[in-house]
């Protein structure tokens, strides 16, 4: 999992943690990286890929920034 988060974000890829798992792993190297905890409602994963989404088009100036990715949203 985290090889993969590493390039991504080298990349500039944006991306989320979906986990069951302890999130301090998470927290400490990623800690600018949203994540959900599991069980995911539908809801709050919308709202994260929405996120998501309005981070990649201000980083490609395809709009102007409004807000920045929240590190972890309450479900």
């Amino acid at each position: 999992m985290f090889p993969m988060a590493r390039c991504l974000s080298q990349d500039g890829v944006p991306f989320l943690f979906c986990t069951g798992y302890d999130d301090q792993p998470v927290r400490s190297e990623f800690a600018g990286v949203p994540h959900l905890k599991k069980s995911v409602c539908q809801q709050g994963f919308a709202a994260m890929i929405d996120l998501i989404d309005q981070a990649r088009q201000e980083a490609s100036g395809l709009s102007s920034p409004t807000s920045s990715l929240a590190p972890h949203l309450p479900m």
